[in-house]
């Protein structure tokens, strides 16, 4: 995460306490924070509080902590804002809500500034992508270990048996991941669909709203075997959650991952079958 000038500009002068741990837990010159071991904020305490937020009020919070766990997408006359499903709580919303998620959309005075993008491609987009909406219905390492030992070690019938025998299982025991999945797909497009008006891959990004679906559930798949063949909801949203934070957290997952999509056939269901995420980089 980077600080904003006017954050940084803030934290050098605080005093204290807490002064003293903002000048150790900061590298100034790339305005970054320092990391605990894996990969935790140093401001987080044992029990994943912020220790900024608690000592110097929600005001001492850079600007990316302030606006979190919502995602921001800018457009020339459009400003488009979500929640992130890498938080918790939301992942826990999105993944409880039974009708179609609904994008709201309301008219702000005022002039901004923006990139520069391809505003007729961006029109057309948010055209198609509103017809896509309608017909909708360091242990993470460990995880992406743990789903190739448990799905794919074995021979290819045995992987395509395994498949069979857990869609069986989710219509019988677990019937509201059709409506779980539909809602991932519709939040993978509405977040990430339009920005190809700006690097022109659309087909990508479709194709990774759908793999981003088929992933988690690769994923539910490995701890259900895990599990001796037992999910519950708290597996979804953790689940969930977890994919959310290291791929859309990580600009250059979110990279790799398109320009993979770039090369696989649109024909998903069978080029991507088996497929897991890159690591972390």
């Amino acid at each position: 995460m980077r600080y904003d000038g006017r954050s940084l500009r803030r934290y050098a002068c605080a005093r204290g306490r807490m002064g003293r741990k903002l000048q150790k837990s900061i590298h100034w010159n790339r305005a970054v924070y320092r990391q605990k071991k894996g990969k935790r904020c140093a401001f987080l305490d044992e029990d994943n509080l912020c220790r900024m937020y608690a000592e110097l009020g929600k005001r001492s919070l850079c600007r990316t902590c302030r606006l979190y766990p919502r995602h921001i997408e800018e457009f020339e006359g459009a400003r488009e804002i979500t929640l992130s499903l890498s938080c918790p709580a939301v992942a826990k919303i999105l993944m409880n809500k039974k009708e179609q998620v609904a994008y709201l959309a309301y008219e702000k005075v005022g002039e901004e500034t923006y990139e520069d993008f391809d505003l007729l491609l961006y029109s057309v987009l948010s055209d198609a992508r509103e017809v896509m909406l309608e017909l909708l219905r360091e242990d993470w390492r460990n995880c992406l270990d743990e789903t190739r030992a448990f799905l794919h070690m074995g021979t290819a019938d045995s992987y395509a048996g395994r498949c069979l025998e857990f869609g069986t299982w989710l219509k019988e025991q677990m019937p509201e991941w059709e409506i779980q999945a539909e809602q991932l797909l519709v939040y993978f497009i509405f977040t990430y669909f339009c920005g190809a008006a700006y690097d022109g891959r659309i087909s990508a990004k479709a194709k990774l709203a759908a793999v981003s679906r088929m992933v988690i559930e690769e994923l539910l798949m490995a701890r259900w075997v895990k599990n001796e063949k037992r999910l519950d909801s708290e597996d979804v949203i953790e689940t969930v959650y977890r994919y959310s934070r290291e791929i859309e957290h990580s600009d250059k997952n979110l990279e790799r991952l398109e320009r993979i999509m770039e090369i696989v056939p649109s024909n998903l269901t069978s080029s991507v079958s088996g497929f897991v995420p890159p690591y972390t980089v």
